[in-house]
């Protein structure tokens, strides 16, 4: 009986991994298809859908407002929901913004900024307090018109919610001056960052993109 042990187990079905998935965000005040940061998070999407992954997005500038930080700015709230159910869903999170002031741009900043209150305050059904994101990190491509030389030894997590690990930041610097093939290379670089985060996911591993 024993040496047909092997072979029953053979048969078993083998239990898959469950596909990573991933919440893309896109902290351009300016959501336009042309933006820099739109492509980069459009190449990086491509990547990790090829890859495997299950992904979504969220463009925090497609009203093409400012927000202060306060729950009464009309749209306010739908917007903080969104992330929040966003975040439940995610395992990962993939954020490209601009360098606005030494930071991120303020329709940004002021949503991580409320989302950060509620995780205190527990203003949310389900509770953000409670939100398992201890295993959960978040990427950061930053985009800036100074030299990224500036800014590689600076760790900026200003952007990422609170409780999550902070995987090395990307700068890319320079990029109004970036040349068409510099930014096309920019962006195979963010494909294959795409493409391969289910592997990198299973093994661990944290990769950065050489710049």
């Amino acid at each position: 009986m024993r040496p047909l042990l092997p072979h029953l187990s053979s048969l078993l079905p083998v239990a898959r991994p469950a596909a990573p998935r991933i919440l893309i965000v896109n902290g351009h005040p300016d959501s336009r298809p042309e933006r820099f940061c739109a492509a980069v998070c459009t190449a990086y999407g491509e990547g990790a859908r090829a890859g495997g992954c299950l992904t979504r997005r969220m463009d925090v500038g497609a009203r093409g407002r400012l927000l202060d930080g306060s729950d009464t700015v009309p749209g306010m709230q739908s917007e903080v929901a969104q992330m929040l159910e966003g975040i439940w869903w995610a395992d990962r999170l993939f954020i490209a913004y601009p360098m606005w002031l030494d930071g991120p741009p303020p329709t940004l900043q002021c949503l991580f900024e409320v989302l950060a209150q509620r995780r205190l305050s527990g203003k949310s059904s389900p509770c953000v307090a409670d939100l398992p994101s201890a295993d959960k990190e978040a990427r950061i491509v930053v985009t800036t018109g100074f030299p990224a030389l500036l800014y590689r030894a600076k760790i900026d997590g200003a952007a990422t919610p609170a409780g999550f690990r902070l995987a090395p930041t990307t700068y890319i610097g320079s990029v109004d001056s970036i040349s068409p093939g510099g930014r096309a290379r920019w962006l195979e670089n963010m494909y294959a960052l795409g493409r391969h985060e289910r592997r990198n996911r299973r093994r661990g591993l944290c990769p950065r993109v050489v710049s």
